[in-house]
């Protein structure tokens, strides 16, 4: 019999710092994609909301999500 033990929330993501659009404008780097622009916003701590508006464009969790347990299989 298989035993299946879940763990806690390992893959909940807590970014605190909100982003205004007048941040986002100041930043010079430019991105060849919407991971790398995900990733850019994880690193800097960057709030959940702020991330799934200045870098995904969307409003849907799951999609937030996706790019967020792609992110975490990098870091392994």
């Amino acid at each position: 019999m298989l035993k299946i033990v879940k763990k806690g929330s390992g893959s909940k993501y807590l970014g605190t710092k909100v982003v205004t659009q007048g941040e986002v404008d100041k930043i010079s780097q430019v991105f060849t994609s919407k991971f790398q622009a995900f990733c850019y916003g994880i690193e800097n701590n960057w709030t959940k909301g702020s991330i799934m508006e200045h870098c995904l464009g969307t409003t849907r969790d799951q999609y937030f999500y996706n790019y967020y347990l792609k992110y975490l299989g990098t870091k392994k």
